[in-house]
């Protein structure tokens, strides 16, 4: 506003509404019946999208403890599968992927197997994850049986505004995938797990 507007008394202009940025604890996961619009992150020194752990699952998801040898988890459970970690910027969205107003979003893990892998590194051969949004439609919610479908562009990098947000919300959330992809059991544990 120039002094001229404000010795008229004109009210100033509204202001772009401020995205939040927010973690509420919990990991995304799909629905069903529902497109989400999202946005991998990777913001660290590290480099990578992802964070993988070869795994068993019984009551909860364990690192498997064979190295040279099996170990009895693979006894027991058989071969190890990967589980895979990443965070993503979660849009608000209407259940077909389109961006509402006001700009929310929120940061959060996202845990997944081996096929969503899969299907993550063959989609980044012809549109690389770090450029390119993702709508994720669910087709199973207990399995988490998704479809992925790339955007032409990445919204949270578009904005640098957002973007400053997103690199500063980054770290704790980075923390707490990692935490949440797997639990290391001892050997005494392991047993106990497996055996009851």
């Amino acid at each position: 506003m120039d002094r001229f507007q404000i010795l008229r008394g004109e009210a100033p202009p509204p202001e772009p509404p401020k995205p939040v940025i927010k973690y509420s604890g919990n990991s995304y996961r799909a629905t069903e019946k529902e497109s989400h619009r999202v946005g991998l992150l990777c913001v660290d020194s590290s480099g990578s999208l992802f964070s993988g752990v070869k795994c068993h699952f019984k009551e909860k998801y364990f690192k498997c403890k064979s190295v040279t040898m099996q170990a009895e988890c693979c006894e027991k459970l058989g071969r190890p599968k990967w589980r895979v970690g990443s965070v993503l910027v979660k849009y608000n969205s209407d259940k077909k992927s389109k961006i509402l107003d006001p700009y929310h979003y929120e940061i959060m893990p996202w845990f997944f197997g081996q096929l969503t892998f899969g299907m993550l590194k063959i989609m980044n051969d012809e549109f690389p994850l770090t450029k390119h949004d993702l709508v994720i439609s669910c087709k199973n919610d207990a399995f988490q049986k998704v479809d992925i479908q790339p955007c032409e562009e990445s919204l949270w990098q578009k904005f640098d505004e957002l973007k400053t947000e997103i690199l500063e919300a980054f770290p704790p959330v980075k923390e707490a995938m990692l935490k949440g992809l797997v639990v290391d059991l001892s050997d005494s544990e392991m047993k106990n797990l497996l055996n009851g």
